[in-house]
């Protein structure tokens, strides 16, 4: 069989597949539209297995996929950085929700009720600065803001591994321990809330809507408090099961952990997402 030099490494190997970097030998033969075929085609069966079956654990096995990926077992399953950036790829293409997004007026309504009258006095310095009213601004920052929105979710990530690391610093854990299954937890969080709730309650509306003829309605003061108590649920499980601890003890942690998520994505996430949006208008 011929010598291959790899095109990759450099390494001397025969076949088709260098023995050093796994790098596969190319030729013509690899432009055809038949190769071409079978490498999607084997893309997306590989990508069908492997996501259902890690989409299935984060769901059903909330922190098991951490588990496995912080001790090294990590060919099996869809990685949890790999899970969220699908999920953010699926909330981009499907904006089932508004999502911790929120219109110009909610947002400088909401920092003034949380005492941050900062935001209004941004808002009127831009105003100010740009001879605009109001209503230019909001009309700006409510087209700009959803794009801006969905890829700033990954700010989350490092904000909520910290807090993890805080909740459990006598664990003896690296922040990369803690950063991991603080993805898997906002990851959950996405899939959960802003896909699986979102389109049934988009499904409930249309059957509704169908079967009586009146617009269906569905009120956050609904939706919240379910959500609420699926991520508790999820979360307890998660912490039991990645810091080894009791159920009373993993409840306690991630209600603090529930807290701390709330401040970051409704506090600091948003006054981030603020603070951008208005540099672009």
């Amino acid at each position: 069989m011929q010598e291959q030099v790899c095109k990759n490494c450099g390494n001397h190997f025969t076949g088709n597949f260098c023995n050093n970097c796994g790098e596969k030998v190319y030729n013509e033969h690899s432009k055809s539209f038949k190769q071409l075929f079978e490498e999607v085609f084997h893309f997306l069966t590989h990508l069908d297995s492997k996501f259902l079956k890690s989409v299935k654990l984060l769901l059903f096995r909330p922190g098991f996929l951490s588990v496995e990926f912080c001790r090294g077992v990590r060919k099996k399953y869809f990685k949890p950085i790999s899970l969220f950036l699908i999920g953010v790829v699926l909330y981009l293409i499907f904006p089932l929700t508004q999502g911790l997004n929120m219109s110009f007026t909610s947002t400088v309504s909401h920092f003034r009720f949380n005492g941050m009258p900062v935001v209004e006095r941004i808002a009127e310095k831009k105003m100010a600065g740009k001879n605009m009213s109001a209503e230019m601004v909001a009309a700006k920052y409510d087209s700009k803001s959803p794009k801006f929105a969905k890829i700033l979710l990954f700010i989350i990530l490092p904000l909520a591994g910290l807090s993890l690391q805080m909740l459990f610093y006598k664990r003896g854990k690296y922040y990369f321990d803690h950063f991991i299954l603080g993805t898997e937890l906002t990851t959950f969080f996405i899939y959960a809330t802003f896909l699986i709730m979102s389109a049934l309650l988009k499904l409930s509306g249309i059957v509704y809507e169908y079967v009586s003829g009146k617009p269906y309605y569905y009120d956050d003061w609904v939706s919240g408090p379910i959500a609420i108590l699926l991520l508790l649920a999820a979360w307890t499980s998660a912490i039991k099961r990645f810091y080894k601890v009791s159920t009373v003890h993993a409840f306690l942690k991630a209600l603090l952990f529930l807290i701390l998520f709330t401040i970051i994505t409704f506090v600091i996430y948003r006054f981030i997402l603020f603070l951008i949006v208005m540099l672009f208008i």
